[in-house]
């Protein structure tokens, strides 16, 4: 339990370290005039918060889309992904799933935009299943390597939050 916990707070503390904005200035890939318009239209205010945008970790939001990151923040997460050919995938790599609440999830990649959907987990023995969901679809790619980190960068855009601003 000691380690379990040690473990939980090395990588929380390494999430937030990865997401200051020093670590991830890149000014050399700022959002396109279509990004902005979609992240302005996302917001029902326009109060934009300091940690988002051009040159940050974490360039735009949405709720409905999810978010999105720079490349260089992709670079240093590591972050794999495996594309759909449906919205059902047999076996899928062990870190791609999320537990959230009484949830199990997958960050989904679509258009640029991850997102963490619910899945349906389906066993069929007890080291096989598969997942499914109706907000899968061929083409999307879900992420099998760097959620766990993935995830703070979702917590930080939304501010800790599933549905809703957390201001």
């Amino acid at each position: 339990m000691k380690t379990l916990f040690i473990l939980f707070f090395s990588v929380l503390f390494l999430g937030i370290a990865l997401f200051t904005d020093r670590l991830f200035s890149d000014d050399s890939h700022p959002p396109t005039e279509h990004q902005e318009e979609r992240h302005k239209e996302s917001h029902d205010h326009d109060e934009t918060p300091s940690h988002i945008g051009s040159g940050k970790a974490i360039t735009a939001i949405s709720h409905e889309e999810g978010f999105q990151l720079s490349e260089k923040a992709k670079e240093i997460l590591g972050l794999k992904y495996l594309p759909l050919s449906s919205s059902l995938l047999d076996s899928p790599p062990g870190e791609s799933l999320v537990y959230f609440q009484e949830h199990v999830g997958v960050y989904r990649l679509r258009k640029g935009w991850f997102k963490l959907i619910e899945v349906e987990k389906l066993v069929k023995s007890e080291n096989n299943f598969s997942i499914r969901s109706p907000e899968l679809e061929p083409g999307d790619q879900i992420v099998t390597q760097g959620t766990g980190l993935l995830r703070v960068a979702d917590l930080d855009a939304f501010g800790g939050i599933e549905n809703g601003h957390g201001h």
